[in-house]
């Protein structure tokens, strides 16, 4: 059975659909104190959680998904996250600073049985998790959802780091040239 986290509804949503993997139903309950509890309908042994987590909410939430099918009865989970928020911080700059990426990996990889991540930041984060963890590159459907009649396009990565992403969505398209923008970090 799919879980969504609430970041992820149409994408479970869809992919329940084109797998016929039923789609479970998760609700949340919120607390005067501003803590919340999610609750899910999840049958079966094997969970798929897709829960992209933008923010700390998201994270949280994730992690009860992952409890809650855990006590539900599931034998093996997947967690699946279309976005990783803190991925990108991979770097510790100054001394006392945390890899935020790899504390969150972990905390995720405790729930879990294996992990599948889309077009992280870099595909490093795979090895924090602690659990067998997979990135895909999403490109050739990025691709997809362009125009057919673009002429000479540009595929602008966010920093010199992304910019493996802009040449594979590049490629995907079939033409184009790529660039990126650059960085100047002021602190």
């Amino acid at each position: 059975m799919i879980i969504s986290g609430s970041a992820s509804i149409s994408l479970a949503s869809s992919l329940s659909s084109h797998s016929k993997i039923p789609l479970g139903k998760t609700t949340h309950q919120n607390f005067p104190d501003g803590e919340f509890m999610v609750q899910t309908n999840f049958k079966g042994d094997h969970g798929i959680i897709i829960a992209a987590t933008r923010s700390a909410s998201d994270h949280l939430e994730l992690l009860q998904l992952q409890d809650a099918i855990r006590e539900a009865g599931a034998t093996k989970i997947t967690t699946i996250l279309p976005y990783m928020g803190y991925a990108r911080q991979d770097t510790v700059f100054e001394p006392g600073q945390p890899l935020s990426a790899r504390a969150m990996a972990r905390s995720i990889g405790t729930g879990t049985d294996r992990v599948i991540i889309v077009n992280p930041h870099k595909n490093t984060v795979c090895d924090y998790f602690g659990v067998p963890a997979i990135a895909l590159d999403a490109s050739p459907v990025l691709a997809q959802t362009l125009p057919t009649n673009l002429e000479n396009p540009l595929f602008l990565a966010p920093d010199a780091g992304a910019i493996s992403l802009a040449k594979s969505v590049r490629d995907a398209y079939g033409t184009g040239d790529t660039d990126y923008f650059e960085k100047d970090r002021i602190s």
